[in-house]
C-alpha cells in the first residue's frame, strides 16, 4: 500500500521533478478504481497461489 500513496516532493529543487502519484496513471486510462484493482488482483493470485501450494503438499509433490 505504500508504493501507492502519493509522495510531495521535500525540497525547492525536486519541484520541478515527475510526480509520485499513481493516480495519474488511473485518471489518464479513465479507470479511476485502477490502484484499487490491482491491489484485489494481487491479493486474489496470492490466496490462489497459497491454494494451489497447499494442494500440492496434499499429494505431497516436492
Amino acid at each position: 500500500m505504500n508504493q501507492y500513496q502519493v509522495n510531495r516532493p521535500q525540497s525547492a529543487h525536486k519541484t520541478k521533478s515527475i510526480p509520485n502519484d499513481p493516480n495519474i496513471y488511473a485518471q489518464e486510462k479513465g479507470n479511476p478504481r485502477y490502484i484499487h484493482d490491482l491491489l484485489l488482483n494481487v491479493m486474489t493470485l496470492s490466496v490462489k497461489t497459497m491454494d494451489m501450494i497447499e494442494k500440492l503438499k496434499k499429494i505431497n509433490i516436492d
